[in-house]
């Protein structure tokens, strides 16, 4: 999701802050930005008891409810193409 909004010249916030699951180690190393600046954005909150369950497959549902966060949190608030 995060090249996808790049590719489309999003301008994302870096990461700021230090987003710690319970299983992070288990996080691909290509992955981690994208998944802790979804998580700062309020994508992406992992599925419960502090875990994001990394390895694991999303849901039709978990995918919509991302998707939909997306597209809710970039036009309410007018984020710029660069």
């Amino acid at each position: 999701m995060v090249r996808y909004l790049k590719s489309k010249g999003v301008i994302l916030d870096t990461v700021t802050s230090e987003i710690i699951f319970a299983d992070e180690s288990e996080i691909s190393d290509y992955a981690i930005e994208a998944i802790k600046l979804l998580n700062e954005l309020g994508v992406m909150g992992g599925v419960g008891n502090n875990t994001i369950d990394p390895q694991g497959q999303a849901t039709r549902a978990q995918a919509a409810a991302m998707l939909h966060q997306i597209i809710s949190s970039f036009a309410a608030e007018g984020r710029e193409r660069r």
